[in-house]
């Protein structure tokens, strides 16, 4: 069966609706629906009515487990409030798919809309767009609507709380974009720099596709009267950044324990275990378990040895990892390293920054800590850069030049979001490019300061990290001179 509600207890509104399609749900006919998407707290079902047929009619389940979960879901009406706020936005003439109607059984909730036809997700839309090199044409008319879209939510005051590319459907037969899981939408809402700040999180998880090229066409609609494209992506960033630092709060407790983000094992017999939500704990055992090995067997295949910490790179299972060993953590609570390496590499990842996803976090009773992270491919920056200054003359100079434009407009960023990294090597940062960019991401991130000021003093600092541990070439230092002229300030040696 697909469900354990009994359909005589069932309160429609605004009435019982006809629709086959729910009748063959109900008896449980695999053969004509289809799950889309589950977590603990509800499931998505595309229905049909017959197994040949394109879904007619897509079904969101609400199935709250715990006594938290089942006590908001009955103050808060989740599934009427989410039928109602489709309505509003239909009747209205917004593109979201069209209401049919909305159940109640004791805290389950059934809620009923129209199947838009041909659909695709915008997040798996743009994904086909960026890899084929056919559809160039498409792809620029795609992000003007899209940008058009954005443009118009914001101008028609609608507020959406989960806005992400995921929450985007596209019709492929005509392009037409539609707003989906709309759970506390509202129109005509006072919001809007909210709504902007949703904006940017879409842009963000596309922005790995996209070329300079695209962000114009798209930003050329967010643009204010008067304003410039790079100062529309500052206004937008701003919001983000100020919407990001409120969230964190409540984020923070729910990456030290059970969460949609984490999953939390304290019953484990090598300590405390934490994960991420979809990991396999036996991956993250397995990661650390090969890590020992290596260090005891091949201690010279270590990524890094030193007294405090030990790196390695390890492949449980065939899929490739990084483990960070603390030696000696210590009994410090939130102050002990491993506990601020894990944070901080979350917080960055909430707020859109270039960092390795954080897996696992195994905290030993008695002894060291060890954090599993992402392996991500690419080349060090130092040996980019080195590899950048063999090349021959003119291309040198233009390949080091983007590859500090690219540092730099990192670096900045961290600073507009008052994030000061006290150990941004060269080291540290690995290099792909990826949709005629340079793309950053930053690697170690066990000493990160949030909610600083960072002023003269703190981007120096950061400078001399760069300098000192740039490769001797003299090409990579003039390179650095000319796109860092403010290094001259800079001592001439180290103080580190």
């Amino acid at each position: 069966m697909a469900h354990s509600i009994d359909p005589q207890s069932i309160r429609w509104i605004p009435q019982h609706p006809d629709c086959p399609e729910l009748d063959r749900w109900m008896a449980g006919d695999s053969s004509c629906f289809e799950l889309v998407k589950r977590n603990s707290k509800r499931s998505v079902y595309a229905l049909r009515l017959t197994p040949e047929a394109e879904a007619t009619i897509y079904l969101k389940h609400d199935h709250p487990v715990g006594i938290r979960d089942i006590l908001k879901t009955i103050i808060r009406s989740r599934t009427r409030r989410e039928y109602d706020a489709i309505k509003r936005l239909h009747d209205a003439g917004i593109a979201v798919p069209a209401p049919v109607a909305c159940g109640i059984s004791g805290t389950q909730g059934l809620l009923l809309t129209k199947a838009i036809p041909k659909s695709k997700s915008a997040r798996d839309y743009w994904a086909e767009l960026v890899i084929s090199e056919e559809r160039v044409q498409e792809k620029c008319e795609y992000l003007k609507r899209l940008g058009a879209f954005l443009a118009d939510l914001v101008r028609l005051g609608i507020r959406h709380p989960d806005m992400h590319p995921g929450n985007i459907f596209v019709d492929q037969t005509n392009g037409k974009l539609y707003l989906g899981d709309l759970f506390g939408a509202s129109l005509g809402s006072k919001l809007s720099l909210q709504q902007e700040t949703a904006i940017l999180a879409v842009l963000n998880d596309m922005r790995s596709g996209m070329t300079p090229e695209d962000e114009d066409i798209i930003f050329a609609r967010l643009c204010r009267p008067g304003e410039s494209i790079k100062d529309c992506w500052l206004r937008l960033e701003q919001q983000m950044m100020h919407d990001r630092a409120k969230r964190w709060r409540g984020r923070k407790r729910k990456l030290l324990g059970n969460s949609s983000f984490v999953i939390m094992d304290s019953s484990h017999t090598e300590g405390i275990l934490r994960y991420r939500t979809g990991m396999d704990p036996a991956t993250i055992i397995g990661a650390v378990q090969a890590h020992k090995n290596q260090l005891a067997n091949f201690p010279d295949d270590m990524i890094k040895r030193d007294t405090k910490r030990n790196v390695s790179e390890v492949a449980p299972r065939g899929q490739k990892v990084i483990v960070k060993e603390f030696k000696k953590p210590g009994p410090w609570g939130k102050y002990a390293p491993d506990h601020r390496s894990w944070l901080a590499n979350w917080r960055l990842e909430l707020s859109g920054f270039p960092v390795p996803q954080y897996l696992g976090w195994l905290k030993a009773k008695s002894g060291p800590a060890f954090l599993v992270m992402e392996y991500i491919e690419g080349a060090l920056f130092s040996d980019a850069l080195l590899a950048a200054a063999l090349k021959p003359e003119p291309a040198n100079h233009q390949e080091l030049d983007l590859l500090f434009a690219a540092q730099r407009d990192l670096l900045e960023r961290l600073h507009r979001w008052g994030i000061v990294h006290e150990d941004f090597k060269t080291q540290n940062i690995i290099v792909n490019w990826k949709d005629g960019r340079f793309v950053l991401t930053l690697i170690d991130n066990d000493a990160v300061l949030f909610g600083q000021v960072p002023g003269r003093k703190e981007w120096l600092r950061n400078l001399r990290h760069i300098r000192d541990t740039l490769p001797g070439h003299a090409a990579v230092q003039e390179a650095f001179r000319r796109n860092y002229p403010e290094a001259s300030e800079l001592s001439p040696d180290s103080d580190r």
